[in-house]
């Protein structure tokens, strides 16, 4: 039978061991909740606030964000209550300073009880769906651009980010406005250089560019508006469209429009295609008419509609959390 000395001493061992164990076998469950608190998110249009002040159920509130970023509606606290980008901490500790007049020692809890209403970013442009999205956690442009179908073959090559202020709380740009344009390239995105990887934000817009056009006409397989790209040449134009027909007697002519005037400029395919004659490089809106044997030029320069798009309803909401 174990005596009471030996049940003294395991307690004693047990006791010793105890702080050991826990501070050995718990800090990374202390650090995420350290880093969730310390990441607090802070309060935006949108939001639905709960305040929460101890010693009276009439100091406390629950509402919205009006259009200047403050506490919505008349409170307890005052007519101005600025709130948006501020953490629950850092309004607490305002509310609390303002009721020390009224109250002692104030204790102030402020909850963000509604995200739901926040502004949502939108992907739109040469993308198969554009989208909205609701953004609840971090996410870049890339993935962003995966959820909404991937790139559609009239893509630019450039994507336009517009981050319009006060819905994300981003720092202000060096001359003080907050609302930022930048440019990213696909081919960087594609890269994986992480600039061009940027993290996307509650109201971001992100417009996938889309490429100017060239428009392909006449004795050709396929008549077709085609995206313009700097390496774009006549005769590649022409293999895009499904090639010149029979009929064709490899003669083009490219119509240009430049300083209100439309320029016309003449190639022939036979030439370009034995080295003889330069393949010329296209410009955006060019039409290029691939002349039939024996067809008299046109007296007037084509008008053309351009790509037809469909037309689309309101875009779909993706949640990403």
């Amino acid at each position: 039978m174990p005596t009471r000395c030996k049940f003294r001493y395991w307690d004693a061992c047990i006791r010793y061991l105890t702080p050991t164990f826990k501070f050995a076998k718990l800090p990374a469950i202390f650090l995420l909740v350290t880093a969730s608190f310390s990441a607090q998110d802070r309060i935006r249009y949108g939001d639905i606030v709960d305040i929460d002040v101890d010693g009276g159920f009439e100091f406390d509130w629950r509402g919205g964000i009006d259009p200047e970023g403050n506490l919505a509606g008349i409170t307890p606290y005052g007519d101005l209550m600025p709130a948006v980008c501020r953490t629950e901490s850092e309004l607490s500790a305002a509310i609390a300073d303002r009721m020390k007049t009224v109250l002692r020692s104030p204790n102030v809890v402020v909850r963000i009880v509604d995200r739901s209403n926040r502004a949502v970013a939108i992907v739109e442009g040469s993308v198969r769906n554009s989208t909205r999205f609701r953004i609840s956690r971090d996410v870049r442009l890339l993935e962003l651009i995966v959820m909404s179908g991937g790139l559609t073959d009239d893509a630019s090559g450039t994507i336009q980010l517009f981050r319009p202020s006060a819905l994300n709380c981003e720092q202000a740009t060096p001359n003080g406005n907050a609302s930022q344009f930048s440019n990213i390239t696909i081919k960087e995105l594609i890269a994986g250089a992480p600039t061009a990887n940027p993290f996307i934000r509650s109201g971001d817009i992100v417009n996938v560019r889309t490429a100017d056009e060239i428009y392909v006409i006449g004795s050709v397989e396929n008549p077709r508006p085609l995206s313009a790209r700097s390496q774009t040449t006549v005769s590649r134009a022409v293999a895009a469209s499904g090639g010149a027909t029979k009929r064709s007697d490899g003669k083009v002519i490219v119509y240009r429009r430049e300083n209100g005037e439309t320029k016309l400029i003449e190639c022939d395919l036979v030439a370009i295609a034995a080295g003889s004659a330069e393949d010329i490089p296209l410009k955006a809106y060019d039409i290029v008419d691939v002349r039939g044997k024996n067809e008299e030029r046109r007296k007037f320069t084509p008008v053309l509609a351009g790509r037809s798009r469909g037309v689309s309803g309101q875009m779909p909401l993706k949640i990403v959390d």
